[in-house]
C-alpha cells in the first residue's frame, strides 16, 4: 500500500492507527511505510494537524470557538495559550485551550475551510515536486579541469558536417589546448552518449 495514494485525512487516520498499534514514526520510516518523519509532520502541519506527544496521535491544532453574534466582542489570546471570549450580557466567560490558532465558528464555513486547506497542501506538494525536478534537470557540469579518458583502439577517419560558428569556436579551443582534436571529439561524444543513451 502506498500512503501517498490516500487522501490526506485518510493518511492521518492510517498513521494514527499504526501509532495506536505501537509503531513509532521512526519505525514507520524504517519500514518504508512513510517517506520520512519530517515529510509527514510537514504535510500534516500544513492542514492543521500536529503530533500530540501525550496521546501519541495526530490531532487538529485548529480549534473552533463558538461565540455570541455581537460584532464588538473579539477573542483575546493570552500568553498562556487560552482564548477568552467575553460576553458581558450573560455575565460569563468561556475559556478554552488552543494551539495559537483560533477560528470563530460563526465566521467560517468549516467545510469550505477544510477544502481550502486541502487544496493548498496539494498545490504546495505539487510545487515542491516541480521545484525538485527543476533542481535535478538543471544540473550543469561546470568544470575548469578537463579530464580526457585514455582511449584505446584503432583511430578511424570520419567526415561530419557541423555549423561554421561551432567549428570556429572548437578550432580556437583546440589551438590553445594541450590535447589532440581526436581526443577532444572522442571525449565529447563519449560524454554525450553516456548522458543521453
Amino acid at each position: 500500500m502506498n500512503l501517498n495514494d490516500l487522501d490526506i485525512i485518510e493518511q492521518i487516520h492510517f498513521i494514527n492507527e499504526k501509532l495506536k498499534e505501537g509503531y513509532s514514526l521512526s519505525r514507520l520510516d524504517k519500514e518504508n511505510i512513510i517517506s520520512s518523519r519530517k515529510t509527514i509532520s510537514n504535510r500534516f502541519k500544513k492542514i492543521g494537524y500536529e503530533l500530540n506527544k501525550e496521546s501519541n496521535q495526530y490531532e487538529s491544532i485548529i480549534e473552533v470557538v463558538e461565540g455570541d453574534k455581537s460584532e464588538d466582542k473579539e477573542p483575546i489570546l493570552e500568553s498562556s495559550n487560552k482564548v477568552v471570549q467575553g460576553n458581558e450580557s450573560k455575565n460569563k466567560e468561556s475559556i478554552s485551550k488552543s494551539s495559537n490558532k483560533v477560528v470563530r465558528g460563526d465566521q467560517v464555513n468549516n467545510k469550505l475551510l477544510e477544502e481550502i486547506i486541502l487544496n493548498y497542501a496539494d498545490m504546495n506538494d505539487k510545487l515542491e515536486e516541480v521545484y525538485n525536478w527543476y533542481l535535478k534537470s538543471s544540473d550543469k557540469v561546470v568544470s575548469d579541469d578537463l579530464k580526457i579518458h585514455d582511449f584505446e583502439g584503432e583511430v578511424v577517419t570520419r567526415s561530419y558536417k557541423i555549423y561554421e560558428p561551432i567549428q570556429k569556436e572548437f578550432a580556437e579551443y583546440c589551438s590553445s589546448s594541450k590535447y589532440r582534436v581526436q581526443d577532444l571529439i572522442s571525449q565529447a561524444l563519449k560524454e554525450f552518449l553516456e548522458k543521453y543513451r
